[in-house]
């Protein structure tokens, strides 16, 4: 709504007087107050029902939502992330050190939370009321900044004497979000650790020292405690995993327990008695994150060999180690250096969980690590798979083919690469030294035993690579109406109903997910055999 002065402007001129900055600025307000109006409507129809609003009052926050609780704090933009930071900064050293007197000593208690009401009469409990708050603070997407003007807004429409934590920090621990997981950030160009993302300076030998780093040029690394993840993971899964090493040669005498790596493992480790064998694999890729900067996502993920799939790989039994946030690819050893610290620690450190009243004791070992093909070469320092001598599993060296390196197939075995290649030639550090595709050291080493213990990427090698080539030869080789019909027979199959999607023309076969190739790979197995 326009405000004008005693002498009226014509709308146009009063339009193009605003900036398209201002205007956007005044759009984007205009639909924040239509969503707090849309979203306090939606309460007053639900009632305030706890459960109509979808939240849960016996369980505590999934992984997932304890993720996604983290969305709420990405800015806008570079120039409201700086001013979020420094507000932010200034207020909760203040605020935190007067936040409710008794807040520990609530939270030491489970259920007290739970039980003890936000003020006197209310029916909402601390706990219950905190999930709303943080809820409507996702739906709006408020920043950490905004989120704290909500709490401290609804603090003040209260009674005075109401039990709301006045911090996110107190809100955080109310819900038993980690909160003590803490950023490490890097120069981007050189690596050096920054005390805040707004440190200028760094190195004397980076051309961003003593300048104010922007966005695109921070980096950042997590790494969590992950003697806490693999303990909450065997907590939820307790009965499954003491379960599942006796059943697994009867019901799927393919899986990873019955493999010669993991009996191999399980026979030559020093397992005292009454301990148990808690077996992770190890996963990263990188994905885009932001637009702006360009900057990429690699979060080091775990899932436990003793979960039976598909369990295994639910999202609620996937473990985060840590994760890397920057414009470049991360650095190996500061990704992997602390995880291979703690993990090394757990080979003989014990982690102790009581399931159904008995106490367990668990010793942590390593399975194996999965890339895609450039994460392999990165996190493993070899050569990247377009180069020569890049197979991490034998001595092929390749063949050059119009300036590309092709690796084909050949009757006879080439001798593979053994663990004590991997140990001889990586040893070395050097950029100008590379024997058999092998380029230096890498902190896996210390926990696996290369090439052994580095598992096939089925997805992208088979699935993505392998089937889709497949289909591209098809449709070169076949009339357009032979490859027309089998398109429509394709299109014609309806999937079962737990399948949440469905074929997609052949015709678009560049557009398919990998999980299309993966079925038609399947089908054609079964038509074949």
């Amino acid at each position: 709504m326009w405000v004008l002065s005693q002498v009226p402007m014509p709308m146009s001129r009063v339009f193009f007087a605003k900036s398209n900055a201002e205007r956007q600025r005044a759009k984007r307000a205009l639909q924040r107050e239509k969503n707090l109006a849309a979203a306090i409507k939606s309460s007053d129809d639900d009632d305030t029902s706890v459960n109509e609003m979808d939240v849960p009052l016996a369980y505590p926050l999934s992984m997932d939502d304890q993720l996604s609780s983290h969305d709420l704090f990405q800015k806008d933009d570079l120039a409201s992330q700086q001013q979020n930071n420094i507000t932010f900064a200034e207020s909760t050293s203040n605020d935190d050190d007067d936040d409710d007197a008794d807040l520990d000593e609530l939270i030491r208690a489970s259920d007290v939370n739970y039980e003890r009401k936000v003020y006197t009469d209310s029916f909402l409990s601390i706990h219950n009321a905190c999930e709303i708050i943080i809820k409507l603070a996702r739906r709006l997407n408020l920043d950490k900044n905004k989120t704290r003007i909500l709490l401290q807004g609804i603090r003040s429409l209260l009674p005075q004497n109401n039990k709301l934590p006045k911090t996110i920090v107190g809100l955080m621990k109310i819900l038993g979000m980690n909160i003590s997981k803490k950023v490490v950030y890097y120069c981007a160009e050189c690596l050096t650790c920054l005390k805040t993302p707004q440190q200028m300076p760094c190195s004397h030998n980076c051309a961003l020292n003593n300048n104010y780093p922007p966005f695109s040029k921070v980096s950042e690394l997590t790494i969590n405690n992950i003697k806490d993840e693999i303990r909450c993971t065997i907590e939820k899964y307790g009965n499954v995993i003491i379960d599942y090493p006796n059943r697994s040669k009867l019901s799927l005498p393919c899986d990873v327990p019955n493999a010669d790596v993991y009996q191999n493992l399980s026979s030559t480790t020093s397992i005292k008695n009454g301990q148990k064998q808690i077996t992770v694999m190890l996963h990263t890729d990188g994905a885009p994150v932001t637009k702006m900067g360009g900057k990429s996502l690699w979060p080091i993920q775990a899932t436990i060999c003793e979960i039976p799939p598909p369990l295994r790989d639910h999202k609620q039994a996937t473990m985060i180690f840590g994760a890397w946030l920057g414009s470049h690819h991360p650095d190996r050893n500061l990704l992997w250096g602390n995880i291979v610290k703690q993990l090394k620690e757990l080979f003989t450190e014990e982690i102790k969980v009581a399931i159904n009243k008995q106490q367990f004791k668990f010793i942590v070992r390593v399975q194996l690590v999965t890339f895609d093909l450039p994460a392999l070469a990165l996190n493993c320092n070899i050569i990247q798979f377009n180069g020569y001598n890049a197979c991490p599993y034998c001595k092929i060296t390749g063949k050059a083919i119009e300036k590309q390196v092709f690796y084909p197939h050949s009757p006879d075995q080439y001798p593979p690469k053994t663990i004590d290649d991997y140990r001889r030639y990586g040893v070395s550090n050097s950029l100008n030294i590379t024997t058999i595709g092998i380029k230096g050291p890498t902190p896996l080493t210390d926990i696996l035993l290369f090439p052994v213990q580095i598992s096939i990427d089925y997805m992208h090698l088979i699935c993505s690579g392998h089937v889709k080539t497949l289909i591209g030869y098809w449709h070169k080789m076949l009339l357009p109406r032979v490859f027309m019909e089998a398109s429509d027979y394709l299109i014609s199959i309806v999937l079962p109903h737990c399948f949440n999607y469905q074929f997609m023309s052949l015709m678009d076969y560049n557009h398919w997910k990998t999980k299309l190739f993966r079925l038609v790979f399947f089908s054609l197995y079964l038509v074949i055999y």
